[in-house]
């Protein structure tokens, strides 16, 4: 559900998000700001949340 919350902020917000440091806690962990775009894109833009 978190990345389903992520990919509906704010340009400004993602923004800020992309800027931050990402700690690694599994091997899928996703710790960089241009992985994290491209997989809440994916997300939105899916057929999970229409």
């Amino acid at each position: 559900m978190g990345k389903a919350l992520l990919a509906y902020l704010s340009e400004e917000e993602k923004k800020i998000l992309k800027q931050k440091e990402f700690l690694r806690f599994t091997e899928k962990t996703i710790t960089d700001g241009k992985e994290l775009e491209k997989e809440l894109s994916k997300i939105k833009n899916g057929p999970y949340l229409r």
